[in-house]
């Protein structure tokens, strides 16, 4: 099967899309190929008339995206189209009507009808109905290992690994709270004879990594993956660690890490007003033991404190219960198409 991922170029909005395509290649017998296109409106204004207009013009939408579009284009045809966010849903639908195949979209549909899909993800919906929920990750878990086992030749420690994010989803991190998160990890460090691998990400604040690499020396944090400047894989220092710290604020940094089995304890500020889909998903997450939630400003004596094996590791379990949902509703739609 041959997938066409349409991006609208935000980031952050691709991984879902690779997710799915990670999540169906890894247990399908049959061959998965994909090719990634990217399309948004030329104006960001034009985005609702152009959904509502492409809802209605059916088979002559994709004409009408040419005009105000920034044109999907593929090299193959594809079996199926996946799109994730506003921007390119539109796109999406006018797609499928003109080559006849199969789409997906995953998250909010606007002022589509979910006829327009032949199966249309949502975290919000598929909690709701008692469906299979766990975000789709992009990280290849194979190579994930493989580049763990190697870096942890080069150390004398066992390694925990922190990702941090920054503002948004409700979350706001203060410079304060950068400070005391680098104190709990120091003590983490010594009361478990660890050390850290930390990553920051596009929405981290510069003076974070410069705080990290005055304040943490190298065999507390062996390796400092600066979002800026990086120096190593994601899959690297996730494959080598034996428990995973997040801020709590993005749920694609999760997603990353629920994939690979291992503890996590999401990181929360003390200013939080946490909603929305991402309440949602937080809170189902922990509720079923993927998570444990943390205060940063106590981290460490919470954590050791509550050190404990009691972490629901069935990712695995749950992707292929997710992968058979996914390829009935397909099949379903297809034969009532």
């Amino acid at each position: 099967m041959h997938i066409l991922i349409i991006y609208d170029g935000k980031p952050g909005h691709l991984s879902p899309s690779l997710g799915l395509y990670q999540l169906l290649s890894r247990h399908s017998k049959g061959k998965y190929s994909y090719e990634i296109t990217t399309s948004k409106p030329v104006l960001k204004a034009l985005n609702k008339p152009i959904r509502l207009l492409t809802r209605h013009l059916a088979i002559n939408a994709h004409k009408f995206i040419m005009l105000f579009h920034r044109n999907p284009s593929f090299k193959r045809k594809p079996d199926l189209i996946i799109s994730f966010g506003g921007n390119s849903v539109a796109a999406n639908v006018a797609l499928t009507q003109k080559i006849q195949c199969m789409n997906i979209a995953i998250g909010n549909i606007y002022s589509f009808r979910k006829t327009d899909f032949s199966l249309t993800l949502s975290t919000k919906e598929d909690i709701k109905k008692s469906r299979q929920y766990l975000p789709f990750s992009r990280i290849d878990v194979n190579l994930c290992n493989a580049l763990g086992d190697n870096l942890k030749k080069k150390h004398h420690k066992p390694f925990y690994t922190l990702l941090i994010g920054g503002n948004g989803s409700g979350y706001k991190y203060t410079r304060k709270d950068y400070i005391d998160l680098i104190e709990e990890l120091k003590k983490i460090a010594t009361s478990q004879n660890i050390s850290w691998l930390i990553s920051t990400s596009r929405r981290t604040p510069k003076y974070v990594a410069e705080l990290i690499e005055s304040n943490m020396p190298f065999d507390t944090c062996f390796n400092l993956l600066d979002y800026e400047a990086p120096n190593a894989s994601l899959e690297e220092i996730l494959g080598a660690s034996e428990t995973v710290f997040i801020t709590e604020d993005s749920s694609s940094m999760i997603s990353e890490a629920l994939a690979l089995s291992k503890p996590i304890y999401t990181l929360v500020p003390q200013e939080n007003n946490i909603y929305g889909v991402h309440k949602t998903l937080i809170n189902k997450l922990y509720s079923e033991t993927y998570i444990k939630r943390m205060e940063i400003f106590e981290l460490a004596k919470t954590f050791n404190d509550s050190l404990s094996k009691d972490f629901n590791l069935n990712y695995g379990y749950h992707s292929k219960a997710r992968y058979d949902e996914i390829i009935s509703a397909l099949d379903t739609s297809s034969n009532g198409k």
